[in-house]
């Protein structure tokens, strides 16, 4: 009987033990999703737009920390004045909203959120504009500029217009554009040079053909060629180191005889800055022949003087660096090949 008695308190200490592990399961389950929870979640931030036309909410990214655009601003406009940008102002041009939330770790995206707060940023700034023909560039400060032209000109001489003006920093010329320009104009000078090649290469083949007609005919004055024994051309007429060399240069010893083109009369026979001893002829056809950088004259002013006739002698007087002749011919005004009209 006193068995019987004390069952039904066994069995409750029974459902109790059981109630208790229930109990300690249930604890043990919920520990094991917090640290799940927060294994993977946190507490942090979440920003997004509000997109009008959808009316809805459109995320931009999660952070842990809280972010300050007028921070990130501050830091950014300091960035700028490092690489010489000169600002004159920023404004954000779009509204991005905060949000406390538990967030998703590996959704934390603190840099894209940043880059989304900068590209927000309307900034202006002090820049040169330089315009080279129909194409136009924007520097952020002279330095840039400068580096450009002088890289430009280091190719090619170029004219160009140079400006201040305020702009939006998105309109500062690209460096990938600027390249484009400098293998375009590397591209342009190499055609340049190769037609001028070809040109040079037939003017000597032309004036080796004359001067072997020279020799057979055995005169001391012929074709034109001004001077009878050298015809050897050290410089073409045409674009020389991106400048136009507007006659040709017969190289020869100093004292060769130069001898008149055509008949006509000396106009000049003096020094002429860089051409040197300098002998100018007006012939009767209205054309004129130059003779530069002589050693001296074997004409004056007012001679009439007859075609092959002896007017100097070949030197390197003048802007020159080594002996020899530069003839020049003018037709109506204008320089022509004289290797055209020998």
């Amino acid at each position: 009987m006193k068995t019987n008695g004390l069952r039904p308190v066994w069995d409750g200490l029974k459902k109790l033990k059981k109630l208790w592990v229930a109990i300690i399961i249930i604890v043990l389950l919920i520990v094991h999703m917090g640290i799940f929870i927060l294994k993977d979640f946190s507490f942090g931030y979440r920003y997004y737009e509000f997109n009008q036309q959808m009316d809805a909410q459109v995320t931009v990214g999660y952070s842990k920390e809280k972010m300050n655009i007028l921070s990130i601003m501050d830091e950014y406009l300091k960035q700028l004045e490092d690489e010489g940008y000169y600002i004159v102002s920023c404004n954000i041009n779009k509204t991005i909203f905060e949000q406390t939330c538990i967030i998703p770790k590996h959704k934390i995206n603190e840099d894209e959120i940043k880059k989304i707060f900068i590209s927000s940023f309307d900034i202006t700034v002090f820049c040169k504009k330089v315009t080279i023909n129909k194409d136009v560039y924007y520097f952020k400060n002279e330095t840039d500029k400068k580096a450009f032209i002088d890289k430009l000109n280091s190719i090619k001489s170029i004219e160009y217009n140079s400006e201040e003006v305020i702009e939006n920093k998105s309109v500062i010329t690209k460096q990938t554009v600027l390249d484009e320009k400098v293998d375009s104009l590397k591209k342009e000078k190499e055609e340049e040079e190769k037609k001028q090649k070809e040109k040079e290469l037939k003017e000597k083949q032309k004036v080796t053909s004359r001067s072997g007609q020279t020799r057979r005919q055995q005169s001391s004055y012929l074709s034109g060629i001004p001077l009878a024994t050298y015809s050897y051309i050290s410089s073409y007429y045409g674009m020389r180191n991106g400048k136009m060399h507007t006659g040709v240069d017969f190289a020869a010893p100093a004292g060769t005889k130069i001898y008149a083109w055509k008949a006509g009369k000396v106009i000049q026979a003096s020094w002429s800055g860089s051409y040197g001893n300098f002998i100018v002829i007006q012939h009767n056809d209205g054309t004129i022949s130059r003779y530069a950088h002589c050693s001296g004259y074997a004409c004056s002013k007012g001679d009439v003087v007859s075609k092959g006739q002896v007017i100097g002698y070949v030197g390197t007087t003048g802007n020159s660096t080594g002996n020899h002749l530069h003839l020049e011919i003018k037709i109506n005004g204008n320089f022509v090949n004289p290797l055209n009209y020998l």
